[in-house]
């Protein structure tokens, strides 16, 4: 998705005429939000750790 806002800014900035030594554009990534994480995911994360960090915990016990 971020990657079609990309290639939309591109296309709508595109000028046939402009100086192949000028080519390089830049785009305003600022004015490009990112996805939304799932909800929960965030959330998720200590979990997940905590969870990951037990079982090399026991497994490096054993």
């Amino acid at each position: 998705m971020l990657m079609d806002k990309l290639h939309k800014l591109e296309e709508e900035h595109h000028d046939d005429n402009e100086d192949p030594q000028q080519s390089f554009k830049t785009l305003e990534l600022a004015n490009i939000s990112p996805p939304t994480p799932p909800a929960g995911l965030i959330e998720a994360i200590p979990t997940f750790l905590r969870t990951s960090a037990d079982m090399l915990r026991r497994a490096l016990e054993s």
